[in-house]
């Protein structure tokens, strides 16, 4: 799906990261730690390909979809907050459009209407509008928008007037609306409250797609992922299982460090002694 392969970042003199490589596989959900200042935001953003890779490659399966939640997004412009989460979906968008316009032709032109190429140019339009998710996509952006907190008359009001915490959960519903083959999310839960997380935790757990999450939040961290990966300067390291697992696990290869280390000084002291 998306290749990561020995890619290195830089800012001036200071070395971000190197030597970072990872498969990206369908269906997985990925949790995303390191130290602060480790890189685990512009390492999204070179995923998505908006900060560049100043060493190595990532390769992406053609056509894929990535999403990506910011940690800060972008007031919405215009719409209603369900409009403003429909919008996001681009094919559906367009489909949606195309059949209004087809319909208001026929409205307006009534000697075309009853024409073969109106009723050929209404089932093209109506065919691509149910491809697309058809109607079925307001109930899925009213489904997200309420388990993310919103009340039903909410949807309606005005999208520019949401702020702070409503506007990044009116973000995460788009994105979930989407279902893009790829979701990226960085700190997802910042905002959310007991109900919505729980909300949000049932629902990946059935996205088909792959979850990438960068959380400072442990608890969200031991339900969500089935692998951990955590970013170091000098590599990514990867742990089947959740936050427990990551933990004991990074335990094992922090002893085995010390122990390769000891063994290695042992030796460097016994040839200088034989020296």
């Amino acid at each position: 799906m998306i290749h990561v392969q020995n890619i290195s970042k830089s800012f001036g003199e200071q070395s971000l990261f190197s030597g970072v490589s990872w498969h990206l596989k369908a269906g997985l959900r990925y949790g995303l730690v390191g130290a602060n200042g480790a890189g685990k935001t512009t390492l999204l953003r070179m995923i998505i390909g908006t900060e560049s890779v100043d060493g190595g490659s990532i390769v992406r399966s053609k056509g894929i979809q990535v999403g990506f939640l910011p940690q800060e997004v972008d007031p919405f412009e215009e719409g209603t907050v369900l409009e403003a989460v429909l919008s996001g979906i681009t094919g559906w968008h367009t489909a949606r459009e195309r059949l209004a316009a087809v319909q208001q032709r026929m409205t307006d032109d009534a000697p075309w209407a009853a024409s073969p190429d109106a009723l050929k140019a209404l089932d093209r339009a109506d065919t691509a509008y149910e491809a697309a998710g058809g109607e079925a996509m307001f109930y899925r952006a009213q489904q997200a928008l309420g388990g993310l907190g919103f009340k039903a008359p909410e949807l309606h009001e005005p999208a520019k007037s949401l702020s702070g915490g409503w506007l990044m959960r009116a973000a995460l519903a788009r994105l979930l609306v989407m279902s893009p083959e790829v979701l990226l999310l960085d700190e997802p839960t910042n905002h959310l409250d007991l109900e919505a997380l729980s909300w949000f935790e049932d629902f990946l757990a059935d996205y088909e797609g792959c979850v990438v999450a960068v959380s400072h939040d442990r608890y969200f961290l031991s339900r969500m992922p089935q692998r951990m990966m955590d970013l170091t300067r000098t590599g990514l390291h990867e742990y089947t299982g959740a936050y427990d697992d990551w933990i004991s696990g990074r335990q094992m290869r922090i002893e085995d460090q010390l122990k390769h280390k000891a063994q290695v000084d042992r030796k460097r002291a016994h040839l200088e002694n034989f020296v």
